[in-house]
């Protein structure tokens, strides 16, 4: 017998939703034949007969992979088959994008079911006039017509073929019609609707740029309405929506005022103070005295000789009189209508009356001639008016009722007043016996001292113009420092002197090299000049090429050389006006020295900075590479009530009651003691004990010797002599403190390079030393071994 077998391989594929058939073939066998599906399942809607018939409908697409079995007689065999459902083709787009008429279109129609490529048509019906359909399904073009177009469209691939009957509704392109809108007047109602045409027909309404006119507001259906409340140019955007389509329209609305009848100033009359200014007010009116807002004024002065007029009605009196002040504002037919104010210009009436200067300091038989400046209430300089002058002690300051100019007589204080128009002002004059110093200090070869006036005086070297009388003579006498501030202390330098007033600025003359008299400038000044910066103090010191002062609270400020460091502000460079110490320190006291500078911070701690060559900062060193830029602690620990700095030596009382001094001790052997600590040793790098067992309660360093004062008025000095500037009668130098000759006690004593000074007995002032330029103030060149008047 044959063998069983099946010839079928293939089968034929299938359609979804198609009749089905397809018959299996075998071979061998007895001759007749059975077939079932032994494994898998044939695609839904496909059955297998035993016959291997194949047939159905089938119902889903897809692949199904099945084994069949065919029996003849005792042999059996089996094949697996697949049997593919192709699906079936179908139009799948339903609806089309709303197209707008005169806009580019395109839509893209989509199937389902299609093998390889698709092609598309219309069946039947007419597309949108203007729009194609391509073979690809894109349907495209720019619609001409508005209106809904219906037609099938179909689309073959391989055998199969689809169709759908579709619409497409082309609308007309949106737009606002109204190309403009009406101005209109403020109070009277408004009223306008915007036209549109296109889009769906319903609409939606806003204002996207700018704002309506003030009053105004926009419907939901395109209407303006309101009554406009403020005369302007309104600019502004309204845009209207329908579906997809937006439109926009620019517009601009004026709002104008109602015709105008009148104007009303307001004061109609009035006065205003020549040089001040009286602010009008004009309104419009319409015929029935209603005010028009935000119509336009034009102001003028038909007097404008007499009083002038802003573009705001503004008047501002120039000289005494009557002015026309007229407002003018258009009318009906822009026929101009007007209102007058008169408006008298009036003086202005003294309000305060300075005196200038406002204090002064004379000596008996000097004159002085005093100002004023009157102002009015808005702070005006006034001139021209008659001012009365009068004195608290004719006696003492005799004025001139006229001219203001003050003459001395005996001793004593008076009053100065101005008086003009009800308003006074005062100034003091104190005139003093002569000159009779309450402060005297000293400088280099040069001397000056503070009265009981507060005037200051100086006498000895002039090479720099230091003793302030505006000439570069020297003066072997006391001569007067120019000018009429009256000060409260005096400090000098070596080549020049600062002095302070009782408010706390600070006045220096002199030498200016590098910038210390600290006016911002490095030029020499032969009367005083005002310190820059703002800076007000409670003392200053001037040094050998700087100057430092001490503020209330306690901030250091110095100014001048800083090449050495000593102007304590962390730097090496000079500075023309004062410059803050660094460090942060509150200090007590200062002392300029020549090329450094000493402090008593609270406590009693003391700092030194700058030149260090002979261990004048005190901190044990000395020498090349020690010279400090700020604040350096003084080594061992001591405490201090009082310092003073010299040329290249410090010295200072401690809160022990002991003397102590550091530094230079002199440059030799022979002139050696500045120190006073009973040896020649060069120098000293930290405090050193002074000899002689003398408490001192102030001390002073000198350029080449030193001098202390007792708590019973009794003055010592020690050092270099061979000028006699030790006092003691002598001209030996001194290593430890020796009494000033005489015996006396002195109620003031001060120090200078070369020389010393004292005053005693109720102002009287001596000095003693080095005398070749005049600082003795003797009218002579003598050196001096004791005091002399």
């Amino acid at each position: 017998i044959p063998a069983l077998q099946i010839t079928s391989s293939t089968l034929r594929a299938g359609l979804e939703g198609a009749v089905y058939a397809d018959t299996l073939r075998a071979t061998g066998g007895v001759g007749g034949f059975v077939w079932i599906v032994s494994a898998g399942a044939l695609p839904a809607g496909v059955t297998l007969a035993t016959d291997g018939v194949l047939s159905g409908t089938p119902t889903v697409a897809g692949t199904a992979n099945v084994t069949v079995q065919v029996t003849s007689g005792a042999q059996s065999a089996t094949r697996s088959l697949s049997l593919t459902v192709a699906p079936s083709l179908a139009v799948t787009t339903t609806t089309l994008a709303e197209g707008i008429v005169g806009q580019p279109y395109t839509d893209t129609l989509r199937a389902i079911g299609t093998s390889g490529s698709a092609n598309w048509g219309v069946l039947s019906g007419a597309l949108p006039a203007g729009l194609t359909l391509l073979s690809s399904g894109v349907l495209s073009g720019t619609p001409t017509t508005a209106s809904t177009s219906n037609f099938t469209v179909q689309v073959t691939s391989g055998s199969q073929t689809a169709s759908r009957a579709l619409s497409a509704t082309v609308v007309p392109a949106l737009a606002i019609t109204t190309l403009t809108l009406p101005n209109g007047t403020i109070g009277i109602a408004y009223a306008q609707t915007l036209a549109v045409v296109g889009g769906t027909g319903t609409y939606a309404w806003s204002v996207t740029t700018g704002a309506l006119p003030t009053g105004l507001t926009l419907s939901g259906a395109g209407a303006i309405t309101g009554t406009p409340s403020l005369v302007a140019n309104f600019p502004f955007t309204i845009r209207v929506t329908s579906g997809s389509q937006i439109a926009d329209r620019a517009f601009t609305v004026l709002i104008s005022a109602a015709d105008a009848a009148s104007v009303e100033i307001t004061p109609p009359s009035g006065s205003v103070e020549q040089g001040d200014s009286l602010q009008l007010v004009a309104a419009a009116k319409d015929a029935g005295g209603v005010v028009i807002p935000g119509r336009t004024i034009v102001w003028t002065s038909l007097t404008g000789g007499v009083a002038s007029v802003s573009s705001t009605g503004k008047v501002r009196g120039l000289t005494l009189g009557n002015a026309a002040i007229v407002a003018t504002t258009n009318g009906a037919g822009g026929i101009p209508v007007s209102d007058t104010a008169v408006i008298a210009v009036t003086p202005i009436p003294v309000d305060s009356v300075e005196v200038v200067p406002g204090a002064a300091s004379l000596l008996i038989g000097e004159s002085q001639p005093f100002t004023t400046v009157l102002r009015g209430r808005s702070g005006t300089v006034l001139t021209g008016r008659t001012v009365n002058w009068t004195t608290s002690d004719a006696g003492i300051a005799a004025v001139d009722a006229n001219t203001g100019v003050v003459t001395s007589g005996v001793a004593g204080s008076a009053v100065i007043t101005a008086i003009s128009e009800g308003k006074s002002g005062t100034a003091s004059v104190l005139v003093s016996r002569g000159l009779i110093l309450t402060q005297v200090a000293g400088g280099d070869r040069h001397s000056c001292g503070l009265t009981e006036a507060n005037l200051v005086f100086c006498w000895g070297r002039n090479l720099e113009g230091q003793l302030g009388d505006s000439t570069l003579t020297d003066r072997l006498s006391p001569v007067r420092v120019k000018g009429s501030t009256p000060f409260t202390s005096v400090s000098s330098g070596f080549l020049h002197n600062c002095a302070l007033t009782s408010t706390g600025d600070a006045w220096c003359w002199g030498s200016n090299s590098a910038g210390r008299l600290g006016d911002g400038t490095v030029v020499n000044r032969l009367t005083p000049v005002l310190v820059s910066g703002g800076v007000t103090f409670a003392s200053i010191t001037a040094g050998g090429t700087h100057t430092c002062g001490l503020t209330a609270a306690g901030a250091a400020y110095c100014w001048g050389l800083g090449l050495s460091g000593q102007l304590g502000d962390n730097s090496v460079v000079s500075k023309s006006a004062p410059a803050l110490v660094a460090g942060g320190f509150t200090f007590t006291s200062l002392a300029a020295g020549g090329n450094h500078t000493c402090g008593l911070a609270v406590g009693g701690a003391a700092y030194c900075w700058g030149l260090n060559s002979f261990g004048q900062v005190g901190d044990s060193t000395s020498g090349a590479g020690t010279n400090r830029i700020v604040p350096t602690a003084v080594k061992g620990g001591l405490t201090f009530t009082q310092i003073s700095a010299a040329s290249a030596h410090t010295c200072g009382i401690a809160t022990n009651g002991q003397s102590y001094c550091w530094g230079s001790n002199g440059s030799n052997p022979l002139t050696a003691g500045r120190l006073g600590d009973g040896t020649t040793a060069a120098q000293r790098t930290g405090p050193t004990l002074v000899a002689g067992g003398v408490q001192f309660t102030r001390i002073f360093a000198g350029g080449v010797h030193s001098c202390a004062r007792t708590a019973a008025a009794l003055v010592y000095c020690w050092g270099q002599n061979d000028s006699g500037a030790l006092g003691d009668g002598t001209f030996v130098t001194r290593t430890s403190p020796v009494q000033v000759f005489g015996g006396e006690t002195w109620d003031v004593a001060a120090i200078g390079n070369f020389h010393t000074c004292g005053i005693r007995d109720l102002g009287r002032t001596f000095c003693w030393g080095q005398n070749s330029q005049g600082a003795i103030g003797d009218r002579t060149v003598a050196n001096r071994d004791r005091p002399v008047a």
